[in-house]
């Protein structure tokens, strides 16, 4: 394992056993800052630059005691964690040591590894509770964002989708985007069209609710008098688009009769706008994105066969977030980021956060990350965003991944509801407190006492 995210400052008055220590820590991978005096180490905790891990703290110091100094150290910055090491492992030190805050004590007798191994794991106790993302390294990695198309991400697969973006952006094939329900599949249409100064239209197709007639008027375009309100000649999309880029969302929700009239556009390159019996001929891009099952719905007669073979030439797949946790800590910071540049406030999301978050199976993709993210960014009144601050949902067991995406979302949310209640009393049931019971459910003892009162689940148990 890598220690290198991991910054340690050593407080110790012997020169010496001060550089052994740092040297010793060093070797490992550790950061590693020095100070001979309390009051040094304050100047160094002033730094908004630096976030410590792990403050190691001799006990005997010529200006105060180890008690004193981690008593100091903590009026100014209550969250750190400090490791006192001594020689002098009496009742006395040991009692004055835990009294002070300190959260352990290490012997100065005992061996390397013991001493190594108590840092590590205050380290990983540091990285799981308290380190946040550091929004400014996710945002400037090239593997994480990818600025020339506005994608965020570092996954293979991801990697792999900007590579077919950058190959047929300067073709003029149509494109078939495959992705589930905010995948960001307009996202990549226009990243397709970004190297084009022509003209972009989006039309999601599910807003004819089927009829072929609202999809005519909305592609065609119609003459005046062609029905009931029509009374100017209006344009269609197909038209308006002339030389540009169309892209048609949702392609799968047409019905036939409306997927035969733009099969016969794609065929003839010509359209006849409702009320005329004139033909006009167009010229456009297609881009069309489905559902990733879109096959299934030709091999069961929903979706024409021909249809599918004339917007199926050059084919992008959008995996769903599930499928890509990776990508989660840099979409994450992108859009804490956001938030910060549009409101002025800083978020930062804990580590301990993060790993729920990438627990979760996202049913509905990037688009309800970001809407999670903007409501924790806003419903929190501090700047860090603790395990506490999310939903129920977020601590529903890790099999939950494997439900059904496609399921209604309120049937989900029951889902998910149903099994970590279920989780929950099938522990409350074994243990003998509140704090075992959030323990072997890995959760914030706090997140477990507000879901047991959300639920009214009285406290006779303990």
């Amino acid at each position: 394992m890598s220690f290198s995210n991991f910054r340690i400052l050593l407080i110790d008055d012997d020169p010496l056993a001060l550089c052994a220590a740092q040297l010793l820590l060093q070797k490992q991978g550790y950061q590693v800052d020095t100070a001979e005096s309390c009051s040094q180490a304050l100047q160094l905790l002033e730094s908004p630059q630096l976030e410590y891990a792990l403050v190691v703290l001799d006990y005997h110091l010529k200006e105060e005691n180890g008690s004193s100094a981690a008593k100091t150290l903590l009026s100014m910055k209550p969250e750190l964690y400090i490791l006192v090491y001594s020689g002098d492992d009496s009742r006395e030190t040991l009692k004055n040591t835990w009294q002070s805050g300190a959260v352990g004590f290490v012997e100065k007798g005992a061996s390397t590894e013991e001493f190594l191994k108590e840092v590590a794991n205050w380290c990983l106790k540091f990285k799981e509770t308290r380190q946040t993302i550091h929004l400014s390294r996710c945002l400037s990695e090239n593997s994480q964002i990818i600025s020339e198309i506005k994608l965020v991400g570092r996954s293979h697969s991801m990697v792999n989708v900007v590579e077919k973006v950058k190959k047929y952006a300067p073709k003029k094939d149509t494109v078939l985007i495959l992705g589930e329900t905010g995948t960001g599949k307009e996202k990549i249409s226009r990243a397709l069209h970004l190297a084009s100064d022509s003209t972009f239209f989006a039309v999601n197709c599910a807003s004819f609710n089927g009829s072929h007639e609202l999809m005519e008027s909305e592609l065609f375009g119609h003459q005046r008098g062609a029905f009931t309100g029509a009374t100017q000649d209006k344009k269609g999309v197909f038209e308006e688009a002339q030389g540009g880029t169309v892209f048609l969302d949702e392609v799968h929700t047409l019905d036939i009769k409306a997927q035969q009239k733009l099969l016969r556009v794609l065929q003839e390159k010509k359209i006849r706008p409702l009320g005329s019996s004139k033909e006009k001929a167009v010229s456009f891009r297609l881009i069309a994105a489905t559902k990733p099952q879109i096959e299934e719905d030709v091999a069961r007669g929903s979706f024409l066969p021909d249809l599918f073979e004339r917007i199926n030439v050059l084919r992008i797949h959008i995996p769903p977030l599930r499928e890509r946790v990776e990508d989660i800590e840099p979409l994450v910071a992108y859009f804490a980021k956001k938030y910060e540049q549009e409101t002025g406030e800083k978020k930062l999301f804990l580590q301990q956060t993060l790993k729920y978050l990438e627990r979760y199976a996202w049913p509905r993709n990037v688009r309800e990350l970001e809407n999670t993210v903007r409501r924790l960014c806003t419903d929190c009144n501090g700047e860090v965003i603790k395990p506490e601050h999310l939903e129920a949902k977020f601590f529903a067991p890790a099999e939950s991944r494997e439900l059904n995406p496609s399921i209604h979302s309120g049937s989900l949310k029951s889902q998910y509801d149903d099994l970590l209640k279920k989780r929950v009393h099938e522990s409350l049931s074994r243990s003998r407190s509140k704090r075992q019971t959030a323990k072997e459910l890995g959760i914030p003892e706090s997140s477990l006492r507000r879901m047991l009162k959300n639920w009214e689940v009285r406290s006779s148990p303990f």
